[in-house]
């Protein structure tokens, strides 16, 4: 009797109308094996962990790395609980304070200055035609409207109102003794939608509305410096202004269909069926950051009540992130600060560094995933089942089944020892597997790295 490959899942994804198992990856994150015995073998490998940096007074609002060589320029800007810090290594020296009480903030960055956009309002840090130190001042823009985001493009910083409308500030210019010039302004109406955010895309500015993206380009034109790009624009909206991204010279975003996309030349859909259901069962606004680790390069879109889950671009895979006792991961901003990765709480003032560590911050990390395998006819015998294992050090593995008349959450856990190092996990009597199907599910809470590489049923024959 041949041993039957049983693969785990290598996405998370769930969707109602299948009436199928949900695929668990939960913690995990998919790699290709490169060792070169088998082109075609994947491995399950632990997502990267948490270790607290500094706290502040919660919740985070805004992490950004301004990346600016100007001498005495804060490396890293925090935002939490309406206050503006400048963060160095586990210090946090306040600069000012914004109003408002939004979830997520705005922040962009030119040589000399930093522009935050809060409650509709917007502030800026940086030296002023007035002062050569650098203040924290909030700076009046024109009565009526509202500042939703911004951003910056050869120095000017752009901001987006809600009507459609948006300002630039030109660089050391008069805009900045403290109120916006009320004739730099210009409108993005190729569609009458209003604008929800905009970002910066291989050097043109992407305006975007509630159903519609405009293109714009920079002119060299001190009195119009900006101009719409005819041939460009798509028929495609934004759900949220906190799901855009910038990532390997892309934009990442929630289309106003609740459908995630990724634009390098015209938008392609990259999220799945199952994540799109995810989005359509939101609970409030969704939310994405991005960062780089270990070779990897993530998009995480954080949906309330259904979770967070992280795109990796080497791979196109969908995991879900999970912080133990939380619906999603808990992090929900972060910055890059040289090659270190900094996130930042949803709820509390956390600021975590993202590294090896087998746990977030000492909290367990609890991964998880299944998998299925298909029975036809008679009931039949399920003798072993045999999972190929890595650990860097002694843990348990935790192992239960179900079949389809069964739920799976109502069976107990069988513990299984596993030694450091590779291995061959095998638990045996699993008893007959009723038709249509056999669902396994595996997890581990033992603070050590983990590698699944895949499993069987029939090592063992009797």
């Amino acid at each position: 009797m041949r041993p039957t490959p049983i693969p785990f899942a290598k996405q998370a994804y769930q969707r109602d109308l299948s009436f199928a198992p949900e695929q668990i990856l939960r913690n995990l994150i998919v790699e290709k094996d490169e060792s070169g015995s088998d082109p075609e073998t994947v491995m399950l490998l632990q997502r990267p962990g948490l270790e607290l940096r500094a706290t502040l007074a919660g919740p985070v609002q805004a992490l950004y790395a301004p990346n600016n060589a100007l001498t005495g320029f804060p490396a890293l800007i925090a935002v939490a609980a309406a206050t503006v810090y400048s963060i160095s290594g586990s210090r946090a020296t306040a600069l000012g304070t914004i109003t408002g009480t939004d979830t997520r903030v705005a922040v962009a960055s030119n040589f000399d200055r930093i522009a935050i956009v809060a409650d509709g309002c917007l502030w800026l840090y940086g030296a002023s035609k007035t002062s050569t130190a650098n203040t924290f001042r909030q700076v009046a823009i024109p009565v009526g409207y509202r500042a939703v985001d911004v951003t910056t493009l050869d120095g000017y910083f752009i901001v987006a109102m809600s009507d459609g409308t948006f300002y630039w500030l030109v660089p050391s210019d008069d805009d900045f003794t403290g109120t916006v010039n009320a004739l730099h302004f210009a409108t993005a109406e190729a569609q009458p939608d209003s604008l929800v955010g905009v970002e910066i895309w291989n050097g043109n500015i992407l305006f975007f509305g509630s159903a519609s993206i405009e293109v714009w380009q920079t002119t060299g034109n001190a009195d119009q410096p900006f101009q719409r790009t005819p041939s460009q624009g798509f028929q495609r909206g934004c759900l949220s202004r906190d799901t855009v991204q910038q990532i390997d010279n892309s934009v990442m975003w929630v289309g106003e269909d609740a459908k995630v996309y990724r634009v390098a030349g015209v938008p392609q859909k990259v999220s799945t069926i199952g994540i799109d259901e995810r989005l359509k069962k939101r609970a409030g606004s969704p939310s994405a950051w991005t960062f780089s680790y270990s070779g990897h390069l993530y998009y995480v879109l954080n949906i309330p009540g259904q979770g967070s889950f992280a795109y990796d671009l080497s791979t196109q895979v969908w995991s879900e992130f999970a912080s133990e006792g939380n619906v999603t991961w808990r992090p929900h901003v972060g910055a890059s600060n040289a090659d270190t990765v900094i996130c930042g709480d949803s709820t509390t003032g956390a600021l975590w560094t993202v590294t090896d560590a087998y746990t977030d911050a000492g909290t367990l990390i609890r991964r998880t995933t299944n998998a299925s395998v298909a029975i036809v006819g008679a009931p039949v015998r399920n003798d072993d089942f045999a999972i190929d294992f890595g650990a860097s050090g002694p843990c348990t593995l935790n192992l239960r089944w179900a079949d389809a008349d069964e739920f799976l959450s109502d069976q107990a856990w069988q513990p299984l020892d596993a030694p450091a190092g590779a291995s061959v996990v095998t638990l045996r009597r699993l008893g007959q597997a009723r038709a249509p199907y056999r669902q396994f599910e595996i997890e581990i809470t033992d603070p050590v790295g983990v590698r699944i590489s895949g499993a069987r049923i029939g090592d063992v024959w009797r």
